[in-house]
């Protein structure tokens, strides 16, 4: 028997929603998606060295609790749970349950091109394209989770979650197809696509830091 498609959630919904421009719950300014704004905060406060951030499992029916609440519109407090890995999981839970993943379906072969490109400067080329033809909400989505998850990497002596940790458990978050075979045969390309994806991130952020530095 066919697997039924499953139906994306109410328009209100963070978890399980169509696309990012059909959730409501998002900063005025940004369009980030709140539980995107909470836990990223709730990490950098309490999470940057711990061991295994974003690789630990938490309580399932927490999870499951949570995911209702901010759903139905409801208020999460993470200091009352008091569980890093919760917030954790909660990040990686809402990017992978998007019914269209935060880099779009439509850029799913420019990744695979990006992956397999060895001239250095067609790559950086292609990788800006693709950044160009996001959704405006996507872009800003996406660069606000980089620079978060480049902030963990920068304490990985103590957390371990190096950029190559970081693209293995994040890649299959951002970007997939609508066929699993393809996705599974694809992993490693993501992975390394997602890697080269911070590092560009990264090196992006030292050019601008030091032009500003150059023009004051």
């Amino acid at each position: 028997t066919p697997t039924p498609t499953p139906t994306p959630a109410a328009s209100n919904a963070l978890f399980g929603a169509a696309s990012l421009s059909a959730i409501s719950a998002v900063h005025e300014d940004t369009g980030v998606p709140l539980v995107l704004l909470h836990t990223s905060e709730y990490i950098r406060k309490h999470g940057m060295h711990v061991e295994g951030i974003f690789r630990r499992s938490t309580n399932a029916q927490l999870v499951t609790q949570v995911k209702a609440t901010y759903n139905s519109g409801g208020s999460v407090d993470l200091e009352d749970l008091n569980d890093v890995h919760l917030a954790a999981v909660l990040m990686k839970t809402f990017l992978r349950e998007l019914h269209e993943p935060l880099l779009t379906f439509s850029a799913y072969p420019a990744v695979l091109a990006i992956e397999k490109e060895q001239d250095q400067g067609r790559k950086e080329e292609l990788l800006t394209a693709l950044l160009e033809a996001l959704p405006p909400q996507n872009r800003n989505c996406l660069t606000f989770l980089v620079r978060f998850l480049l902030d963990v990497t920068s304490n990985s002596r103590e957390n371990l979650m190096t950029v190559q940790n970081i693209a293995i458990v994040f890649g299959p978050n951002l970007i997939w197809c609508n066929d699993e075979l393809s996705n599974l045969a694809a992993m490693e390309k993501i992975n390394n696509f997602t890697k080269y994806l911070l590092l560009f991130f990264a090196t992006k952020s030292v050019q601008d830091a030091s032009q500003q530095s150059t023009e004051a």
